[in-house]
């Protein structure tokens, strides 16, 4: 991938504004588009205008406009991969799309923008809407990080034999393209941290890049994190549902390990830095063993979204500083551990995970 290509692609998704669709509006296509009528309650969301439909029966659903400087390619690649792991893994808790009355999973809607002049039409589908508690920076108990460990194998199993033409469209999260951000290390201002990152994306081009293409691949969701992760209510150690397909990419399966382990780390000063990626691993392994060839690279896996995790979030907030505390909001744990990994021996590093994988197959096995 061209650093030009990824970047720019990149900058034009995130420069455009979010689709400027009132509660009214949402209304009328729930009720025009999808023979339903409801209230609607705006969601935050980074690209797109997402709203929460409630129902007078109590029922609900994610009424979703997209971007439309989203490719139309990608939109109808992640709306495959939804219907095809509706119809691999029905009890997996992730959205279903609603069709319209048309029959159609994603309808088009235009209405007017200001001054009472047609908009681009925007792509619009209908999710079910499920119940549960977001994760956020909440920190989980072995029984929860099992069950999300038992939750991205099940993914990974659900998506198997999936393809489409866009899977490998330019995504800046995919941490295959990590080496192509290197121009956007200028963009940290702060020496060490700017160091620490750069570490990392040279470490990724030596031990992972020259073995990533013989790795076990497939669709993944690439972004299974606290913002996209429902738990039980309450204590509930149980994964309840995973949210927002909007970053999925064809890469190797192991990289969904390398995501969501980098946000499961012990983040206090003296402690074992790994040791919650055990249930995380043991959870995996019970229903999608790893390979050792995959096992190798978690460590750097890791290490590499967590360079991602700073740098991005920099570039964006010094091209938008008047959102900076929003960007940055999710990049603070990142840095609190991200030292600790770039000053780690990788090789000890590695033999780490190694010890955890080895563990978790014990566990599994016995």
């Amino acid at each position: 991938m061209r650093t030009g290509t990824l970047i720019g692609t990149a900058a034009a998704v995130l420069e455009s504004p979010v689709p400027e669709v009132s509660e009214a509006e949402a209304e009328a296509i729930f009720r025009d588009t999808y023979g339903r009528d409801g209230a609607a309650d705006v969601l935050v969301s980074e690209r797109d205008r997402n709203f929460h439909m409630r129902q007078p029966d109590g029922g609900a659903f994610m009424l979703k406009i997209t971007n439309p400087a989203e490719d139309p390619a990608v939109t109808e690649f992640q709306t495959a991969a939804l219907r095809h792991v509706e119809i691999s893994d029905p009890d997996l808790p992730v959205p279903r799309l609603v069709p319209a009355l048309s029959g159609d999973l994603i309808a088009w809607y235009s209405g007017k923008g200001q001054a009472g002049k047609a908009r681009h039409p925007h792509a619009v589908r209908l999710f079910t809407w499920l119940d549960g508690t977001l994760l956020g920076g909440r920190v989980l108990a072995p029984a929860g990080l099992r069950d999300v460990g038992r939750t991205l194998a099940r993914l990974a199993q659900a998506l198997a034999g999936f393809s489409h033409p866009a899977d490998r469209h330019p995504l800046l999260w995919d941490m295959q393209h990590a080496v192509a951000l290197r121009p956007l290390l200028s963009m940290i201002p702060d020496d060490t941290a700017r160091g620490w990152v750069a570490r990392l994306i040279d470490r990724f081009e030596a031990r992972v890049l020259p073995v990533l293409s013989s790795l076990p691949s497939g669709v993944i969701h690439n972004d299974v994190t606290g913002s996209n992760l429902l738990m039980g209510a309450g204590n509930d150690q149980s994964v309840a549902g995973v949210l927002d397909f909007g970053d999925m990419v064809r890469a190797p399966l192991v990289q969904e390990l390398g995501v969501t382990g980098s946000y499961h780390l012990n983040i206090g000063e003296g402690s074992d830095l790994f040791a919650p990626l055990s249930a995380l691993l043991t959870g995996y392994e019970a229903v999608r063993p790893l390979t050792e060839p995959e096992a190798m690279v978690l460590f750097d896996l890791i290490a590499t979204r967590l360079a991602l995790r700073g740098l991005i979030p920099a570039w964006r907030a010094a091209l938008y500083p008047e959102n900076s505390e929003y960007l940055m909001r999710n990049a603070g744990r990142a840095w609190q551990v991200m030292g600790r990994v770039a000053e780690m021996d990788p090789d000890r590093g590695q033999g780490l995970l190694l010890k955890l994988w080895n563990g978790a197959r014990d566990e599994v096995t016995a």
